[in-house]
């Protein structure tokens, strides 16, 4: 794989969006449904091509591309949106007994690096790869076991946030392969 910022539609990435601090924020099912709900956005008004995903605590990987523009400025518009959709939801969800402290880690994490924001949620970056064609199965491989190396479940497909699991909610796109 080789890191790109100068992405062209149809080609396949894998990026790996990380929360600051590796904090674990999507241990709710409301704050995974707010990535997943935002996925399905982007793929249907934005052009985001998702092939393979999964969601843990602290990341989101992805296998994705884009129909239209730049694959870097599309994960930032993802992370801006979904980080101020999540911010509100932490704040606002009553049963969230971390509320305090995940907004003075998200403060503590703005302070570090950042002047213009109270809080932030994504790490900077988003490390787009494009994945070769030789090695695209592998890639695929590598990223759907995630959860399984992880030792959140025993198979793939057991994982609730992850496109291996038969009734994910996120549209994904099918893989040509020659």
């Amino acid at each position: 794989m080789t890191e790109t910022d100068n992405s062209s539609p149809g080609q396949i990435h894998i990026v790996t969006l990380s929360v600051a601090g590796n904090i674990d924020v999507f241990t709710r099912y409301v704050y995974c449904d707010i990535i997943v709900d935002n996925l399905n956005y982007f793929i249907e008004q934005k052009h985001l091509l998702v092939y393979e995903y999964v969601l843990m605590p602290s990341r989101l990987y992805l296998m994705a591309g884009t129909g239209k523009g730049n694959i870097s400025r599309l994960l930032r518009d993802f992370k801006r949106i979904t980080g101020q959709q999540l911010f509100r939801a932490v704040s606002t969800n009553a049963k969230e007994d971390r509320k305090e402290w995940l907004n003075r880690l998200f403060n503590f994490y703005s302070n570090r690096y950042q002047d213009n924001s109270d809080r932030h949620f994504w790490q900077f970056g988003n490390n787009p790869r494009i994945v070769q064609e030789n090695s695209l199965e592998v890639q695929r491989m590598e990223l759907l076991q995630i959860p399984v190396k992880a030792r959140l479940v025993a198979d793939a497909s057991h994982y609730l946030y992850c496109s291996a699991y038969p009734h994910q909610r996120v549209k994904l796109c099918r893989l040509q392969q020659e």
